[in-house]
């Protein structure tokens, strides 16, 4: 079947690049709140999956979180920034899924940062990024 639009796909790397800062903005986001509103949460959920000191590991993967999203933003190494927030994402659907329903508590929120991620891993950067395609 052939492409309804097919002008619009010389914009192509546009859609990694959408992605790419809305991932990155979102993770952004979730590391500060780690790093300082939410620290004494993030403490809890280390402690529950067995990472003890939970304030340090907390402090430990809010600043990933961070830094992984701060990558994305800029498009530095983005294919390791985006399996750094993949596996965050499976944490938070594992953890959010154990004893629960599949469509409670955000679950489906992750799982879209989960498959975003997974597909800049795919795609690369797009445009305006420090990664360039060999």
């Amino acid at each position: 079947m052939l492409n309804p639009f097919p002008d619009l796909l010389v914009y192509s790397l546009a859609a990694p690049f959408v992605i790419r800062l809305t991932v990155g903005l979102i993770f952004v986001r979730f590391g500060a709140l780690g790093l300082s509103a939410e620290r004494h949460r993030m403490a809890a959920v280390c402690e529950r999956i067995g990472l003890r000191p939970g304030a340090f590991f907390g402090a430990i993967c809010s600043f990933l979180e961070l830094a992984a999203g701060a990558m994305l933003v800029v498009g530095f190494y983005t294919q390791i920034a985006a399996i750094a927030t993949a596996l965050f994402s499976i944490i938070l659907i594992v953890h959010k899924l154990s004893g629960k329903q599949f469509g409670s508590e955000g679950v489906l929120f992750d799982l879209l940062l989960f498959s975003a991620s997974i597909s800049l891993l795919l795609s690369g950067a797009g445009f305006l990024a420090f990664d360039l395609p060999l």
